[in-house]
């Protein structure tokens, strides 16, 4: 299997790197003020990365699926909420078939209801953790109509009610409570499903490039800190640490890689199992390292605590606890009846 980039996608990649190394120091701030600048939103829109697999000719980066993912792995090892931001943005707008509004971003909703309304919809319903919940323009969500659940867009903010959610991770990436009290909407294409199944492998993703940085932020100080007259580093207990979320990222990284690369058929179950294994790693990868730091580690002064808190979050987020278990046993159970 080749899951080598080519040249123009490592090029973005590495920009996308170089740029996070640049504004690594603004991101306490944007984590502060629980709220991503919309300066930054611009300039991740100017380098085409809130459009990244929309075709070039319509405006986009036209990027490969791999490719796309590989970008949200290097937002993901910086910010996660600039990272959950862009791969909720580039969902919307590919998977579900809402293009993206002329200005900011499109928020998400789902487990709410619609009834039809002449051509289109009324929604009602409330998300306790929707995205974009104060800063989206505009909404996609995920309602059932007859019984079914149905991608359909909500353009005005008009019967919405909102307030954003002092969350312990991902503080940056406007996730809220907002209530839709019988806002009109427009039916959307697109398959649930399948934008789910990438959106999981998105979070997959990211949560690849948390680990990494964790390892970063581990290493470095186990570097640094000295004990008996040698760095931390140098003791067993630590090198284990490091060598446990090392191959746990290898491994997870790998699997990544297949899922993305898998057929529409195949998707969900390689998704759910390589993104399991991603946060898995991620979690107690970044627990291991926060522990590396002694005290230290639960202080704001060192990255490796907002990194264990977006791991979390991430966790929750793409259900591996129960939906993604689910997702792989069926398909477990399904392989072996066939056989």
């Amino acid at each position: 299997m080749n899951f080598e980039l080519d040249e123009d996608t490592i090029l973005l990649r590495d920009s996308v790197r170089e740029l996070g190394k640049q504004k690594a120091e603004e991101v306490a701030g944007w984590e502060s003020a629980r709220a991503l600048p919309e300066a930054w939103l611009a300039e991740l829109g100017e380098m085409g990365l809130l459009a990244m697999r929309v075709p070039e000719d319509e405006g986009g980066a036209g990027l490969s699926a791999l490719a796309s993912l590989a970008v949200l792995e290097e937002l993901g090892a910086f910010c996660a909420s600039t990272a959950f931001t862009v791969a909720v943005h580039n969902l919307l707008g590919l998977g579900l078939g809402a293009s993206a509004p002329s200005e900011g971003v499109l928020g998400f909703a789902k487990s709410l209801s619609a009834t039809r309304s002449g051509d289109g919809f009324i929604v009602t319903g409330v998300d306790p953790a929707a995205f974009g919940a104060v800063s989206a323009s505009e909404f996609v969500v995920l309602a059932e109509v007859d019984g079914v659940v149905t991608p359909l867009r909500v353009t005005s903010r008009e019967d919405i009610e909102a307030a954003a959610s002092r969350t312990l991770g991902l503080r940056a990436a406007d996730i809220g409570v907002v209530r839709f009290d019988g806002a009109t909407a427009t039916l959307l294409r697109g398959e649930v499903d399948r934008a789910q199944a990438d959106f999981q492998l998105s979070l997959g993703f990211i949560a690849a490039g948390i680990g990494r940085a964790a390892l970063a932020e581990g290493t470095g100080y186990a570097l640094e800190r000295q004990q008996f007259g040698k760095p931390i580093a140098k003791f067993q207990a630590i090198q284990w640490k490091l060598a446990d979320l090392s191959m746990g990222l290898d491994a997870a990284e790998l699997m990544l890689g297949v899922a993305a690369g898998r057929g529409e058929d195949g998707r969900p179950a390689a998704a759910a199992r390589a993104t399991l294994a991603a946060v898995q790693n991620a979690t107690t990868g970044c627990s291991d390292m926060l522990q590396i730091h002694g005290g230290y580690g639960y202080t704001e002064e060192y990255a490796v605590e907002r990194l264990y808190r977006d791991a979390r979050a991430v966790a929750l987020y793409a259900g591996v606890r129960e939906a993604a278990r689910d997702t792989v046993a069926r398909a477990i159970v399904a392989r072996f009846a066939r056989a």
